[in-house]
């Protein structure tokens, strides 16, 4: 009967679900890791019929949870992911007193990025993955209930957008990391004939940006991305001399890495067009890094994830849905919102866990390279998360709230 209890309790849960960085993932052989705490506390319940009801009033039930969660780049696309929680849930009412701790369930995930186009009327590409989770229980459900004691698996399509504004140019670290985010692209759209002197210098400036970051995607290894900023630039300026250069000496290399980017080495070959200012097309043998880069002080996202976990027993199997927008309002502070919801799918009799929640949070850059914690980017970074979650509605669930903090370091 106690055991029992305690496992309603538990599963009432329904938040075990974080978000991972939205559709970004890391660049190869790069780590995230995280330290995550929780306090989760309720007094009342969402019954079957969605109505809040109170628990007993001596009645209460807390949670508090120790997360390990570690991330690791095979390829610049391909991640796996890990979390290791340690649970102490405490139920309490006039006739019990019940507290269960110990290792919680596991998670292991695996995350593909698909797409990542760079967009020229936009700083940011356009993120698509898609993740494969697993949860496994460690504990024995019977003996010490810290969760519903089943394997589940989840599928899930993440999507994510982000903006940059506030430009400057900065040096190039070459052994530490500077604070401000990375610009992935172009600041605003090329113009398909300039009809003015300025309109030129502007699309001469943004044709370097692409070419400054090709070269760096390059000297990094990441040779399809790098592909896709040489393209963007031969598309619009198909007699850009350093594109043309760097293009047709590795050629081999952006070919083998991805044959869709083909179109970037057939432009830089296109014969009509001659080199510029008579110049030959010379080979270069080494990529130069540049000297300063163009960073940007301010960046704005958004998250939307859609999933389906199949569960072999109680509860039903759900489409969890998850949304989430971003910004800094200041170059060290991130101040992000949240909505969070699971819809439950009865194929029989099981049993209906509903929830809704929205949640605030905000993360500070302590050290590195601005929110690469969030952004996946590579660079060493170390950031500070806090935020709150609160459930407003639901079935068969806790109404609840949470309390979290984190502690997230990317290298």
């Amino acid at each position: 009967m106690t055991a029992s209890l305690l496992v309603a309790c538990i599963t009432w849960l329904g938040t075990a679900r974080t978000a991972w960085a939205g559709a970004w993932t890391l660049p190869s052989q790069r780590w995230y890791v995280e330290y995550f705490y929780r306090y989760f506390g309720s007094k009342h319940v969402f019954d079957s019929e969605g109505n809040r009801q109170r628990r007993p009033t001596t009645a209460a039930f807390s949670d508090i949870r120790n997360e390990l969660k570690l991330e690791y780049g095979l390829t610049d696309q391909w991640n796996v992911l890990a979390s290791v929680p340690y649970l102490s849930s405490h139920y309490r009412d006039d006739n019990v007193d019940l507290l269960r701790t110990g290792a919680g369930d596991v998670f292991l995930r695996t995350k593909y990025r698909f797409l990542n186009r760079p967009l020229l009327t936009n700083r940011s590409p356009f993120v698509g993955s898609a993740q494969l989770s697993f949860k496994i229980p460690t504990y024995n459900p019977k003996r010490n209930p810290l969760g519903d004691g089943q394997l589940d698996v989840e599928s899930r399509l993440l999507l994510s957008q982000s903006w940059l504004w506030g430009p400057e140019e900065a040096p190039v670290a070459q052994h530490g990391a500077s604070s401000r985010t990375p610009a992935p692209g172009p600041i605003t759209p090329l113009s398909a004939a300039p009809t003015s002197h300025e309109e030129a210098i502007r699309d001469a400036v943004l044709l370097a940006q692409l070419v400054q970051q090709g070269t760096r995607l390059y000297n990094a290894g990441r040779y399809a991305e790098a592909a896709q900023w040489f393209q963007a630039v031969l598309e619009h300026s198909p007699n850009h001399y350093e594109a043309r250069r760097i293009v047709l000496t590795h050629a081999a290399q952006l070919l083998a890495h991805e044959q869709e980017f083909s179109s970037a080495v057939q432009l830089a070959r296109f014969e009509r067009v001659e080199p510029v200012d008579g110049r030959p097309i010379e080979p270069v043998t080494t990529l130069d890094p540049p000297a300063t880069e163009i960073r940007y002080n301010y960046v704005a996202f958004v998250n939307l994830e859609h999933a389906f976990t199949a569960r072999a027993k109680d509860p039903a199997n759900e489409f969890p849905l998850f949304a989430e927008l971003g910004l800094t309002p200041f170059k060290r502070l991130m101040l992000i919102g949240s909505l969070d919801a699971a819809v439950s799918v009865k194929s029989t009799n099981e049993e209906e866990e509903n929830f809704a929640k929205w949640g605030l949070r905000g993360i500070v850059n302590l050290w590195g390279d601005g929110f690469a914690s969030v952004f996946r980017t590579g660079k060493p970074t170390v950031n500070v998360e806090v935020g709150y979650n609160d459930v407003f509605a639901g079935r068969n669930t806790a109404d609840a709230f949470e309390v979290f903090g984190k502690l997230k370091v990317v290298f």
